[in-house]
Parts: C-alpha cells; structure tokens; sequence
C-alpha cells in the first residue's frame, strides 16, 4: 500500500473538517474555507468577524464564533442560527438542547442551565455550590473541579445531580472519555513524568459503579464499529476490552526504531475505520516525519512513508477519510494523499 500527494494547501490553522463531500478548513486569520472533497475546488469562502472554530456534534457542521453556535447547512453552505450566547460558555450540545455555565471564582458557585433550541426556552436553570466546571461527553453532562479530579453526573432534563465518582486521592483523570454499552471507561494519572502511573477504569453509566480498574496507557482510540480500544507507543501496539479492562492483543514491533527511524508517542495516532493512523517525527538527533497505518483487524502494520516535507518539521497525527489522507503539518500546511495501488 502506498499514498501519494495529490494536494497541499498553505495557511491552514487546524485540522480540516470533513463531512458528507465538504472539506472545511480555517485559516490564520479565521476565515473558513469549504472545499469539494473529491475535486479539492473551493466552494466558499467566508469570515464571520472573531476568533472560530468548527466541530462536527451529531453529525451535523457547527461553526463557534464569539458569542453564538451556527450550523452550517452542507447543501447550500449558509449559515443556520444553532444558538446565541445567553450567559455563559457552551457546557453541552445536542441536536435539540444547549446548556450553558457560568463560574464565580470568588462566591465559588457554578451558575448551569439547559435550554431548548427551538424554540428557545429555558428547561432548568440550578447553582452549584464548590464546582468549578460541567463538561461534556458520551451524552452526558458532568461536573467536576479544575483538576478533574472527580465528575458528578447530571439528569438532562432537571439538572438533579444522579452519582458521583471520585478518582483516588492525587489522581486525576487524563486523555479522553469513551463509552461502550452502559460503561464509561475514565483513564487516569498519578503523580507526575517520568515517575507517574496511568490507570484505566470502567464506570457504571447509570449508577457511577466501579466495574474494573488496571494500570493501563491513557492516550487510547476507540473503534467506532465494535467499541475496543487501541493504543501504541514506542514499539507496543495494545487492544483493550472495554467490558472488563482486559487486554485482548498484545504486539511489539520490534526494530522499527531501528530500522525505520520510527518513535511513536503514544497521542500522535488517530483511529479511522480499520486503521490506527500514526506520525513520527523524531528519533535520537534525527528528523525525518513518517506516517503510517495499523490496521486494526489484522493487528499489522500496513505501511510506513515520509511526509513530503524538509527535515525538522513535525506534523499532527493523519486523517484518513474516503481513501485519502490529510496531514497538517507545524509550518501551517495541509498535505493531502491519496491511496494507489
């Protein structure tokens, strides 16, 4: 399997978008390009005044600006009004709702409260007494300190605090939340690098139960289609039954450090499809940026090649979408390949 590079496009900001047959992209100066995916010809292109940002929730395009949320409509690339700022900052979104908060530092109180997108109506609205945020993830609304040391969640629909789970004292939790049937599976830190330890935990979703606990890695990809987590990092490729903690494979690559010039850090991955995505940038005193695919049913890796750019320069993790590939690398530049062979 090889990719070649079909496209680069300069000034990129972050990460594209991609949805449906659009590529979005901001630029420097936050204006949002929007792009046919297959001929790479620009649609449009837009600024909306203030500092932006694009997030696909639901499988819909919302564009944040300063003081309000916009969908973007794919089919005729307008703007549809999702929400404007009532209070405070957005604390949850969903196709139907909006919730917002708003912390005091000095009475140390959460102002929170759910509204109804359309039309706009207000469903709840509580205060919060010693919690210094609500986050989003999973369908869920939590709260928790500054840390996130512990969360407490919350009933959608009245605000009432359902259970609570507090992670061990000096613990913390770390990287990204999942979800698989009914459990919530935390990672979590311990002290600080090099002599930290990581853990893994799976949480009853509706009662805040802890159902297993394990030291594990805490930068992991979930498998949209079957739910298992993956990670890899150096040479140690690992997947995890989000069930119960277990470690259902275990693989090691062994000299690929040294025949490759391959240093894989553990967060420089992304999971699309039947693949684990990764980038290496740099290992003892040598650049040289290589990306590169796990797949994931056969637990091997698919390929391994250099990003079309000058030594020294370091790149985020790949983006598989549709038979292509999207890498922004740390020069602003958006490369694109496309599988042959």
């Amino acid at each position: 399997m090889k990719y070649i590079k079909i496209n680069e496009l300069e000034n990129i900001k972050l990460q594209p978008v991609l949805a449906s047959d659009k590529m979005l992209a901001l630029d420097l100066e936050d204006q949002v390009h929007i792009y046919d995916i297959e001929s790479l010809k620009q649609l449009e292109s837009k600024h909306f005044g203030g500092k932006s940002n694009i997030e696909v929730i639901d499988n819909e395009v919302y564009l944040y600006l300063n003081d309000s949320l916009e969908r973007i409509n794919l089919k005729t690339l307008d703007l549809e009004k999702k929400w404007k700022k009532e209070f405070g900052q957005i604390a949850y979104v969903d196709k139907e709702y909006v919730a917002e908060q708003l912390c005091d530092r000095k009475s140390k109180k959460l102002r929170l409260a759910m509204f109804e997108c359309s039309p706009s109506r207000l469903i709840w609205e509580r205060e919060f007494t010693g919690h210094r945020f609500a986050r989003n993830f999973v369908k869920g609304l939590f709260l928790t300190d500054i840390n996130f040391t512990y969360l407490i969640k919350l009933n959608l629909e009245t605000g009432e605090e359902l259970w609570s789970y507090s992670l061990p004292e000096e613990e913390k939790v770390e990287g990204n939340v999942y979800v698989y049937e009914n459990i919530l599976v935390i990672p979590s830190k311990a002290g600080q690098t090099p002599f930290d330890k990581t853990y893994l935990q799976g949480i009853n979703m509706n009662t805040g139960e802890l159902l297993w606990r394990r030291e594990s890695n805490i930068y992991l990809y979930q498998n949209n289609r079957t739910g298992l987590l993956y990670a890899f990092g150096g040479e140690v490729y690992i997947v995890i039954n989000p069930k119960n903690g277990e470690t259902l494979v275990k693989e090691e690559f062994k000299g690929i450090k040294e025949a490759n010039k391959l240093l894989i850090v553990s967060n420089m991955c992304r999971m699309c499809g039947n693949g684990l995505y990764f980038i290496s940038d740099y290992v003892e005193n040598y650049y040289d940026c290589q990306f590169g695919k796990i797949n994931t049913d056969s637990h091997e890796i698919e390929f391994i090649q250099k990003l079309d750019v000058a030594e020294g320069v370091k790149a985020d993790p790949p983006i598989y979408y549709n038979g292509r590939i999207y890498i922004k690398d740390s020069l602003n530049t958006l490369h694109i390949y496309e599988q042959v062979g």
